[in-house]
């Protein structure tokens, strides 16, 4: 089994860390990555450590709100097959302009940094849909 990692590197945010490894694992067992091994880091950072990531590693020199790097093939229990980073700043942002709980936006960004280590994306309509249907599936409780 792939073992989630936290790190928080900003404090904007309480982490729900509970709730996000319990996400975690629906999202594997649903997605039948249960012999997947390895590690997952989850790092929550500010808003100048996204901005960085992103103009580094995409090209795009601003704030955004979740990224996602697939690293090696989780096959061992020492590999980290992969890396998600929240912007806690931007969750709380958006948190407040959609609605919701801080909690529930950290959640659905980590559902979302997530389901992009996983192969999913939304380069069009219809992987867009498909990603909200996923995201929609794994957070209810």
């Amino acid at each position: 089994m792939v073992e989630l990692c936290m790190f928080k590197n900003d404090d904007s945010a309480r982490i729900p860390r509970r709730l996000i490894g319990d996400l975690f694992v629906r999202l594997m067992t649903g997605e039948k990555k249960r012999r997947w091994k390895g590690e997952l880091n989850l790092v929550f950072v500010d808003n100048q450590e996204i901005r960085r990531l992103n103009r580094e590693y995409r090209g795009k020199d601003k704030v955004t709100d979740v990224l996602s790097f697939n690293i090696e093939e989780p096959n061992s229990a020492e590999a980290t097959f992969g890396e998600v980073y929240i912007c806690s700043p931007r969750a709380v942002a958006q948190a407040r302009e959609y609605g919701v709980t801080v909690t529930e936006e950290l959640l659905r960004l980590a559902c979302h940094g997530f389901l992009h280590l996983l192969g999913y994306d939304h380069e069009n309509d219809k992987d867009s849909a498909k990603m909200r249907e996923l995201e929609a599936r794994y957070l209810t409780r």
